[in-house]
């Protein structure tokens, strides 16, 4: 799963926002350790995500609330245990995860982003029964999420890939 989600230490990426002050966003690995990785969301908040990546799956295991000092949570106790990005990654795979459904739509895609074109684009599609809204994040290989779009139906909230800094 590396490959679609990549967790090199080091790496940055700059999305552009649309439609709400907090799509545009800032990730960056600020920890990694084995198949841990510590991934920062900066927007409004900066929020610490701790994921595991196996060569099936990706789980996310600990999110931090609000945090303003950047310090590993690699350790902490997994408080979620939610699989964001599953194989085989084939069009139509289904699996349920933390009250989620994930459904696999589209493999192959070509995504257009201010940062270029991706190919071999994989799209997942997000609902719960809980909310109106729902999630497509698209992956690409060698770079991860590259387009993440949320809709209730009427509106559409985007956050577009503007560049990538690789890791080391």
């Amino acid at each position: 799963m590396d490959q679609y989600f990549p967790t090199l230490l080091g790496s940055v990426w700059k999305y552009r926002g649309v439609g709400n002050e907090f799509a545009q966003f800032m990730r960056t690995v600020t920890f990694r350790s084995g198949n841990r990785a510590q991934v920062e969301d900066a927007s409004g908040a900066n929020v610490a995500t701790v994921y595991v990546i196996t060569a099936n799956e990706v789980r996310r295991v600990f999110r931090s609330a609000e945090t303003e000092q950047r310090r590993s949570l690699l350790n902490e106790k997994e408080t979620l245990s939610e699989v964001i990005l599953r194989s085989p990654l084939k069009q139509g795979e289904t699996w349920q995860s933390g009250g989620v459904t994930y459904f696999i739509e589209a493999v192959g895609q070509t995504v257009s982003v201010p940062a270029g074109n991706y190919k071999d684009v994989v799209r997942v599609k997000m609902s719960q029964t809980i909310s109106t809204w729902i999630n497509r994040d698209s992956y690409a290989p060698g770079v991860g999420l590259v387009r993440r779009d949320s809709t209730d139906g009427t509106y559409i909230v985007s956050s577009l890939l503007e560049s990538y800094t690789r890791g080391r």
